[in-house]
């Protein structure tokens, strides 16, 4: 791949970030196509490409991603820098290093103050774990995925296709954030081409009870890109995570990227209740000497 200055990111782009993943794949959720397009519009997002690797830039909030493609030793993402600085970026930090790389680049301390933050770090679920929701710990999902099915006996799950997406998209929008709303939109409105596939749980009424969007990170883990479910239905969220599993693990997925909780308390809590994995602790980078 040649070098190519900061542009818009385009449908046109997931072929590029494909082959640049291929390269050194990881577990992040923020190194997605499907992710970095939907979202496009909240941040302004750029890419670019260097020394055949693809360059993510937010200008809204002043972030340059850590390239995505064959890893990048310290002095060379020194060049990086002065790649995006010479096309207009200006930024605080580079997100999105792999949280091994102090360890795998020892000098990279004399180059970039090394930060991590708990509210960064991805969220990795074993899809088996989630389908059948075993142990102690779990218990609690278990009885609300058990009330929903007393109040539900016929309720059923299926794709999103080209028959109900109309459908699954209101019911996003109307329980979107503000925050997510466009870029949900911009998920529906380019389903296949960005790459997203998803489900939809219906309720004994055959009304939607929960959706899940979601965008494959590799050939053995996804990536939740979206989630909604009905609040006044009792134990939808939890089946909705359940009938989530299950879908994917037929499909050769192993692992679910749940993505952060961005240090919100009760978001947090939710996403420990699942007992994850792993966690993916991406490092933040900030240049100290060029």
């Amino acid at each position: 791949m040649q070098n190519m200055p900061f542009r818009p990111i385009a449908l046109a782009d997931k072929k590029l970030f494909e082959l640049a993943r291929a390269e050194n794949p990881t577990d992040s959720c923020e190194q997605t196509f499907a992710v970095n397009f939907a979202y496009s519009d909240n941040y302004n997002t750029q890419i670019a490409v260097w020394n055949g690797r693809v360059a993510v830039y937010k200008p809204k909030h002043k972030i340059l991603h850590y390239p995505i493609g064959a890893d990048t030793e310290p002095l060379q993402l020194i060049e990086y820098v002065k790649f995006a600085e010479s096309g207009g970026a200006t930024f605080d930090y580079i997100y999105d290093a792999p949280p091994d790389y102090a360890e795998k680049f020892p000098d990279a301390a004399e180059f970039f103050d090394i930060l991590q933050s708990d509210g960064d770090a991805d969220y990795i679920y074993n899809t088996e774990d989630l389908r059948e929701l075993k142990g102690a710990i779990l218990r609690k999902k278990r009885n609300h995925i058990k009330h929903f099915e007393t109040a539900n006996p016929h309720w059923t799950f299926g794709e999103i296709d080209s028959a109900n997406i109309d459908e699954a998209r209101e019911f996003a929008a109307a329980r979107a954030a503000d925050f997510d709303a466009a870029a949900m939109q911009k998920a529906f409105a380019n389903f296949a081409d960005a790459g997203v596939s998803g489900i939809i749980l219906r309720n004994e009424a055959r009304q939607i009870a929960g959706l899940a969007v979601f965008a494959k990170i590799s050939d053995t883990m996804a990536d939740t890109v979206f989630e909604k479910s009905e609040k006044s239905e009792r134990g939808a969220a939890q089946m909705l995570v359940k009938v989530e599993a299950e879908y994917l693990a037929k499909r050769g997925i192993i692992f679910m990227n749940r993505e952060q909780d961005l240090g919100e308390p009760n978001l947090r809590q939710a996403k420990r209740s699942l007992d994850p994995a792993r966690m993916y602790a991406r490092l933040s980078l900030v240049p100290t000497k060029q």
